[in-house]
């Protein structure tokens, strides 16, 4: 249902706004890989971590503005996660992410891109081989849903209706709760990735 919803919402800010055509507004379609890293205070979890390749696709618009300068806003689904040695632990997580960002035209064919980039739980999922935790949720208790970072990037015009881009992204520090005994403490958790793909423009 969730992946049903993230296609209806790509499909209305692709084929819902036919009236924006012309030079003013550039929409398409976008998609490729992302490596995703994740970093974390709570015992020796950095040592521990290891990367996770995911994929990510979506939609965009731009608005060109009669100056280099122009904006960009995207609905992406992207999936995240990472590996720990600990255990054999494998973390994974589904997130619709917006990216609002201010877009400048350099070198021709090139844009760079740099703005806040906002992210939305939809999925996740747990697992470890020596049975410590059961879900996601019990692994870390009190996950915010919710996360804000930025993102900084570079998209290449390959030809007139096709492109490819580099971007990373850094997400600031989530948290949860660890409750041993009569105890409770709050750990930070956070993510970063570096995504690569492709975008296809459908308008403009």
């Amino acid at each position: 249902m969730k992946k049903i919803s993230l296609l209806a919402i790509c499909f209305i800010l692709v084929a819902g706004s036919q009236t924006y055509a012309g030079d003013l507004v550039a929409l398409g379609l976008k998609g490729g890989i992302s490596n995703n890293w994740a970093r974390g205070n709570e015992g020796n979890f950095d040592d521990n971590v290891k990367a996770y390749l995911g994929w990510q696709a979506g939609a965009y618009a731009r608005i060109n503005l009669p100056i280099i300068m122009g904006f960009k806003g995207e609905v992406l689904y992207t999936a995240k996660g990472f590996n720990s040695d600990n255990a054999d632990t494998e973390v994974r997580t589904g997130w619709v992410e917006i990216p609002i960002l201010f877009s400048f035209g350099i070198a021709g064919k090139v844009e760079l891109d740099i703005g806040p980039q906002f992210s939305f739980l939809v999925s996740d999922s747990y697992s470890d081989n020596a049975g410590f935790f059961s879900s996601f949720d019990e692994a870390f208790p009190d996950y915010g849903s919710t996360e804000i970072g930025i993102a900084i990037g570079a998209d290449v015009n390959i030809i007139k209706k096709l492109g490819a881009y580099l971007r990373y992204t850094y997400m600031f520090d989530n948290s949860y709760t660890r409750t041993i005994g009569n105890s409770s403490e709050v750990f930070d958790i956070g993510q970063s990735n570096l995504q690569l793909g492709v975008k296809i423009r459908l308008m403009n």
